[in-house]
């Protein structure tokens, strides 16, 4: 299996070494899945929201929020 998904991986995508300027290897920095477990523990929080008031208009905004607020923290010039 590994052997079939390395034809599929491009080169630059085989470094996993972090750095911050780089678009990919960004993602592997400390810093970078630090903000990645915040964002998850919003989307678990609005998860949790959204069962406990099961509204349609709730749930609608509170996506609506959700995504930005992970657009705007992620977002790589803010880095």
């Amino acid at each position: 299996m590994k052997r079939i998904s390395d034809w599929f991986v491009l080169p630059w995508m085989r470094n996993r070494t972090p750095d911050e300027k780089h678009f990919y290897r960004r993602g592997f920095t400390r810093r970078y899945q630090v903000r990645r477990n915040r964002i998850k523990d919003l989307w678990i929080g609005g998860g949790i929201i959204a069962l406990i008031w099961p509204v349609p208009a709730l749930i609608t905004i509170l996506t609506l929020l959700c995504c930005f607020i992970t657009f705007a923290f992620l977002d790589e010039g803010s880095l």
